[in-house]
This record gives C-alpha cells, structure tokens and sequence, in this order.
C-alpha cells in the first residue's frame, strides 16, 4: 500500500498539534505552517470532558482583551491544562500563527524554531517563521506546565516585541515563575460542589448525574475530591461499573491510603521542594493548617527554619493558601499527601515516624513505644476513651518539637491518666498543647528555653514550674479555666512574650509576676 507521506503529515497535523521528525525538515516545515495557518477549522480540536470550564475560559477571554501576557495558576489537577487547551482550540482561528509547547520543550528550543524557521524533534506546534515576519503578524503561544525559570526569561521579554494583537498564555504550579513576567496572573480555585458533581459524575456513570442507589456515595466521593477535576476524574474513572459494596469499601480506604495516581500528581510540587521547605510543609500539614500566619512563623524560626521565606514558598507553588484573615490553609489532599509522606518513612512502625497523629498517638504512647525519631504528635481527644500513660512516656521522645492534645470545639474529650508525676518532656519543644493536662505542674526537669507558646486550657495545674526557666522565645500562654491555678511562675526573663489568658483561673492569687512585662493582651 502507498503512503503519501505529505498528505499524511497534512491530516494528522491538521488533527492536533503534533511535530515530527525527519530528516526532510523543510518539508514538514512548509506542511505544517500550511496545517497551522488553514487547515484548523476543517478538523477542530476534540476535548471532552471540559465540565466546570466555560466560566474560567470566559472570563480568560475578557482579560485577553485587555492584557498580551496571562499567567494560569494554581495546584496540580485543579485543571489549567484543560482550561489552555480549550482556550487554544477556541481562540486560534482568529491568528495568523499559533503554538502550543507542553513543558518538556524548553523555550531555547521554541525560540530556535522561530527564528531558524526549522521544525526538529520535539512536542513544539509549527512555528516556522522568523522574528521580522511575525512582527506583523498575530501570534498566539501557549506554554503548557512551566516548572523552569529559563523556560521564560527571553520569551516574555522577546514577545512584547510582536504585534499588539499577539497573546501569551502561561500555565504553572509555580506563581514565582511568573512574577514581574506577566501581565495578569489568573488563579485557578477548586470546583464548586454542583460542578465537581456533574464531571465525577460523568466519568463514574457517563451521565451528568448518579445512578440511583449510589447517590450518598457519589457525594462522598465528591467530597473526598475537594474540588480538584483531576481527581474526580480518577476516582469516577476507578469506579465506573464497581458494586456498592466495592465503592464503600474504596472510599473507607481512602480514609486511611491516599489514592496513588493522585498523590503521584500532586507530589510533583512537593518534590521541587528544598528539605526546610519539606520540613516546614509537613509540620504545617500536620499541625498548623488553619492556623495564624504570623504564629506558625514565630514557631517554626524557633526551629531555624526560616519560615516566611519557606511559607512564601509553599504559597507561590499552590501547596498551601493564605486567606483573607492571615491564616494558612491546606488542600484536604495535600494535607493527606502530607499524612502518606510521613507514613512512608517507616511503614510497619508508628514509632520511627517524625510526625504522628491520632490513632497512632495512641499506640505509641500507650505501648510506651516512643523513639528519637519523633518530632511532633498531635492527639483528638474526642477521638480517644481513655488512655492510661506511665512516668516515663515521654523520655525516649527527646526530638519532639510539638506536642499538642487538643479538644475540637463542642466535643466531649476521652481521657487520659497519668501517674502523680512525670519523668520529663524533650527539651527541644517549641509548641506545648495539652488541654486538660492532668497533673498540678509540668515535670521539674521541664524546660522551657526553646518554648515559644504554651497552651494549657482546662488543666488542673496550680503552677507550671517552680524557679526560674529562661524564657528567650515564649511569646505566648493560655491557663484559661485552669480553676485551680494558684500562681504564675517567673516571667521575668520572658522579653518576648505577647499575650497571656488567665480568663476563668479564679484561684490566681496574684499577677506581680506580669509587672515587669510590657504585654500586648492580656485576658
């Protein structure tokens, strides 16, 4: 059977773009600024499952109006790939050259075919013409994934040299890379409820609805997905056709086990991490997510991690947000990332984990199982009956920077036993939360040097120490309700310290230890 080769390349590069290698480049060349600049309209460009789309892309087009250079932005799977290509396929026959490069081209190369009028090896759309002929021309470039700065240096510079009618659309999970580069930067947010059901649903069932019967579960499903289009589509893809019985059983799991096609897209942000940068991501997922910017700062310098920087970081790479009223707030899938990440270093044994929480809080502490390798532990309260420890937990656990037992508002807490005394606390702690802490004062080899807050609400202390405690870092305490706190250690070396809570202690002798300390609150 013959093949005509030129007719050949002509079909399958007016279907989408594609490049191909060959020794006759010239040709190909001509075949496809010829596809690129005719062709597109006989073979539009097929995209489905484009649910949730239409809103982002209109108003896109709107800022298009307005600005040449529009960065696309936001975390892995939230859909900027989707909203390019739509974008592309709808705007590209109102120019007279178009491009669309995904991110394994680098922009030397892209560059190199526009002005060497050459189409070699690569994912780069035909743009075969130099520099001084697309002066004149309107020129559309999409940059699909951009993880690399070189990628964007001469680009966005040379591209202000074309036309005013020309268009640069950037897509990247990266917000820094696009900083003083581009015109506008459109963040992409997750998917509202009404539309993440619609594509789950599409994927799951192939209708814009679920199946009677699986409902409930669907909006599980959904729920669990937190608005990311990529993993709604995973999931509904996986559960197409499954049983009842298996969807429940999935989605107990997923509880416990991250999806891994998931985790696997959305680690890829975390792994251009640097290893403060991970530290600080993790403790955050662990411990401060919800929390006050400038509070989770304060802690973690106290543990040499240079946290704004790193937290500007996070938010630049759309691993973390910061809302309206200054606090940290993480994706439910990060977070879980986060939860997998610390599982992995040691899967069979709680113990040798750096981070724990929950359930395994319990085990460990209850089995007196601690290690060095942990650094913090966070516990429910309400999520535990009771649990009995004895006067040496925390002896082995002397790398611990956080410990924090706490009661979510409106829940009823376990309990937790201890002996008349405990043994000691790391040395190293930075944050200290235990509401209800049992006992009359923390253990007399507690030291408080490196703590930056104490939370202690509810306790049946009647004095945290005794003597005197080098306080260089505490900035804050909460004794709220502590009924039978008779009085406040010295807090005269306490410099740094903001805010104290003795709301509810109506015990307190006196406060002439707070004399010298010029506070900011005092409750």
């Amino acid at each position: 059977m013959h093949i005509n080769l030129d007719k050949s390349l002509y079909f399958l590069t007016s279907l989408f773009p594609i490049i191909f290698a060959r020794d006759d480049s010239q040709l190909i060349a001509n075949v496809v600024n010829d596809v690129l600049q005719k062709r597109y309209l006989r073979h539009p460009i097929e995209l489905k499952g484009l649910v949730g789309t239409e809103e982002i892309c209109r108003n896109v087009e709107l800022l298009m109006k307005r600005v040449r250079i529009i960065g696309i932005w936001g975390m892995g799977g939230i859909g900027k790939t989707t909203i390019a290509k739509v974008l592309f396929a709808k705007l590209f026959p109102q120019y007279d050259n178009v491009c669309f490069v995904v991110k394994e081209i680098s922009v030397d190369r892209l560059l190199f075919e526009l002005l060497k009028e050459e189409i070699s090896t690569s994912n780069l759309v035909g743009l075969a013409f130099d520099m001084k002929r697309l002066n004149n021309k309107k020129v559309l470039i999409v940059l699909d994934d951009v993880d690399s700065l070189d990628q964007l240096e001469h680009l966005c510079r040379d591209f202000r040299d074309l036309s005013e009618d020309s268009r640069l659309i950037i897509t990247t999970r990266n917000r820094q890379l696009l900083a003083g580069r581009v015109d506008w930067i459109y963040k992409v947010e997750k998917w509202k409820a009404s539309e993440s059901l619609q594509l789950f649903s599409l994927e799951a069932f192939k209708e814009t609805h679920p199946q009677r019967g699986y409902e409930d579960l669907a909006t599980m499903a959904v729920k669990y997905a937190g608005g990311i289009p990529l993993a709604l589509k995973v999931l509904g893809s996986y559960l197409r056709s499954k049983s009842i019985k298996f969807w429940e059983s999935t989605l107990r799991k997923l509880n416990k086990y991250p999806n891994e096609t998931i985790v696997n897209l959305l680690k890829v942000s975390y792994d251009g991490l640097d290893d403060l940068e991970k530290k600080i991501f993790l403790d955050i997922a662990f411990f401060f997510n919800g929390e006050e910017k400038d509070h989770v700062i304060s802690i973690l310098d106290a543990c040499g991690f240079e946290a704004s920087s790193g937290i500007d970081v996070l938010e630049d790479k759309a691993l973390i947000t910061i809302s309206y009223n200054n606090t940290i707030e993480m994706h439910e899938l990060l977070q879980k990332m986060g939860f997998d990440i610390v599982r992995r270093e040691c899967s069979g044994d709680f113990a040798r984990r750096s981070r724990l929480r929950d359930t395994e809080v319990r085990a460990v502490l209850k089995d007196n199982k601690g290690t060095d390798a942990v650094e913090g532990i966070t516990l429910d309260l309400s999520l535990i009956k009771d649990i009995h420890l004895s006067v040496d937990t925390f002896n082995k656990m002397n790398n611990m920077r956080f410990l924090r037992f706490y009661i979510p508002l409106g829940q009823s807490p376990g309990h937790v036993y201890l002996p008349r005394a405990l043994k000691s606390f790391s040395n190293k702690l930075r944050y200290f939360e235990w509401n209800g802490y049992p006992l009359e004062s923390l253990p007399s080899t507690f030291h408080a040097k490196l703590l930056v807050e104490i939370r202690m609400p509810h306790s049946r202390v009647e004095q945290l120490w005794r003597g005197k405690q080098e306080l260089d870092n505490l900035e804050g305490i909460d004794l709220s309700d502590c009924k039978h706190l008779i009085m406040l250690p010295d807090l005269s070396k306490a410099s740094r310290l903001k805010w104290v809570n003795l709301s509810g202690c109506e015990s307190l002798c006196a406060l002439h230890s707070l004399s010298t300390i010029r506070l900011r609150v005092l409750f």
